[in-house]
């Protein structure tokens, strides 16, 4: 793994065959890192120093495991050798986990039919994966382990993170519900996770769907969008998980936003109603001078057409 090691070899193993042209290691051919954790079950051969593990080391080497046919710097206390039959089995995969136990190491696992049949460490392979809560219904969305699990804990007005997002929250918009929402891997820290993550909030736990803003508040820093509403629930996506706050704006005359069903029709009715007698009065505003002066004409031509009678009925007479 490595030829000459200053850093950090920990939680490693290898399975090949190693050849150097100076000192050689299953590990490391020279170390003056640290190195501890895992084995080596390959043949390693070199012109210089060579050992199971490292071919030479300046610090102590932490516990390793190595085929018993291979020779290893009898110096160094930490290294077990074990039989190679020995090492294909559950039982050393087992042993392996137990060495890291309680560190940050990924933990190891064990097939008959991967590696050679000897224990591998867990890859770590985050996929497109949706999880929801049960008690909420409040789901998560993003690139996370299949491993991962959600954690979602209501926040109440009291608790100091409803407190700490409230005053954060300058937008003038209300908060009404809280939730401090969190994807753990099994040994309870922060899962991984790569890109965007999209939370969906259901109906159930929304008063009002109008004018709806999801404020987010992680480690100090805040951050408030409007939700994306459909089929009556709010999405929202962001960089990272912490506590959430459901809130409501208000309209921008400064009342509250009226909430959907039969006040809406209602309202939509009355205001078409009005906006039609509006329309109405609008046309017959414009239409009065016309009205007017078509009148004055009609009583004008009515005027002549009696005196040209008269006229007329005049002269008969005359004659």
């Amino acid at each position: 793994l490595a030829g000459h090691n200053t850093g950090s070899l920990q939680n490693t193993f290898n399975t090949g065959k190693i050849t150097g042209t100076g000192e050689a290691g299953g590990i490391a051919g020279h170390n003056e890192g640290t190195m501890a954790y895992g084995y080596n079950s390959g043949e390693v051969s070199g012109s210089a120093a060579v050992g199971a593990i490292a071919g030479s080391s300046s610090q102590t080497l932490g516990k390793y495991y190595y085929v018993n046919t291979m020779a290893a710097d009898e110096s160094q206390p930490n290294l077990v050798a074990m039989d190679a039959e020995a090492m294909r089995t559950q039982t050393f995969c087992d042993m392996l986990n137990a060495d890291i136990g309680g560190q940050d190491f990924r933990s190891w696992t064990y097939s008959t039919s991967q590696n050679k049949g000897y224990p591998r460490i867990k890859r770590t392979v985050n996929t497109m994966t949706t999880l929801t809560d049960p008690l909420t219904g409040i789901r998560v969305s993003g690139c996370f382990h299949p491993d991962s699990q959600l954690v979602i804990k209501k926040v109440e007005p009291g608790d100091e993170a409803y407190q700490a997002l409230s005053s954060a929250n300058t937008s003038g918009s209300q908060i009404q519900k809280a939730y401090k929402i969190n994807v753990l891997s099994n040994d309870g820290t922060e899962a991984p996770y790569e890109g965007k993550i999209q939370i969906t909030f259901p109906a159930d736990l929304l008063t009002n769907l109008n004018n709806m803003q999801i404020a987010h508040l992680k480690d100090g820093r805040f951050d408030s969008s409007k939700a994306d509403i459909s089929l009556g629930k709010a999405t929202v996506q962001v960089d990272e998980l912490g506590t959430f706050g459901l809130a409501q704006t208000t309209d921008e005359e400064g009342g509250e936003s009226v909430n959907t069903g039969n006040n809406n029709e209602k309202t939509t009715a009355n205001t078409q109603t009005n906006t039609q007698d509006n329309v109405n009065t609008g046309l017959l505003g414009k239409m009065s001078p016309i009205i007017f002066i078509v009148l004055g004409l009609a009583v004008c031509g009515c005027g002549y057409e009696i005196t040209v009678r008269r006229k007329q009925r005049n002269g008969h007479e005359k004659k």
